[in-house]
């Protein structure tokens, strides 16, 4: 999906008026509720020359930093400029399902973080990645390991599973990765075939029994 010539000028435009440089590398970035989280991979992004352009979820108010533009809290919603920041960046980090599919159709790269499983936020192209959060037996306290998260019970016992966002370390370095696949090479390390290989398994066994893998599938 792409804005015609016109719109794409009308677009331009608006970008400029609202502060984004359009001749620097742009990131769209749906910040997390916690914003202070994500100060580090802000920063690093910056440091590497990119301006970060907030839209989504407003929640965490607004944010003025030098080199972050922020859409979400603007007064009013501009959906062409939203989709022209979101075509012209170089990769989108999210949490809501709406933004990542609208990067389906723009073809950006794409970091989803925050995801509470391993199966339904799994990433479907080469240049996307996931983060999980943490999570907790709440009637134990345990923290659940990241084998049993690809188990039926997990997906069976929701109500009883309590999630910890990503750590400000957690999203750093998956912005890292992001910008490191981006400006070079797409590749997994062994752990991320493995575990690619392991989700993979998993689904194609749970789907019979649970709702939620049968939705989405292998």
């Amino acid at each position: 999906v792409s804005l015609d010539r016109d719109a794409r000028a009308r677009a331009g435009a608006e970008a400029m008026a609202a502060g984004i440089p359009v001749d620097r590398p742009l990131v769209a970035f749906e910040l997390p509720h916690r914003v202070e989280s994500a100060l580090p991979a802000v920063a690093f992004l910056r440091d590497h020359g990119y301006w970060i352009v907030r839209i989504g979820d407003p929640r965490g108010g607004r944010v003025e930093l030098p080199g972050v533009v922020d859409l979400a809290c603007a007064p009013r919603p501009n959906a062409l400029l939203e989709f022209f920041v979101l075509q012209s960046a170089r990769f989108l980090a999210c949490e809501s399902t709406d933004l990542e599919h609208a990067a389906y159709l723009t073809g950006t790269p794409t970091l989803t973080l925050n995801a509470r499983d391993p199966i339904s936020r799994y990433p479907v192209r080469r240049d996307e990645i996931f983060t999980l959060t943490r999570a907790i037996d709440l009637g134990s306290g345990r923290v659940i390991p990241l084998a049993e998260r690809l188990e039926a019970p997990f997906f069976l016992n929701e109500r009883n599973i309590g999630h910890t966002p990503n750590a400000p370390e957690t999203i750093l370095e998956a912005v890292r990765e992001m910008h490191e696949g981006t400006s070079a090479a797409w590749h997994d390390t062994g752990e991320q075939a493995a575990f690619r290989a392991a989700v993979t398994e998993a689904a194609a066994a749970l789907a019979a029994n649970v709702a939620l893998v049968a939705d989405t599938g292998a």
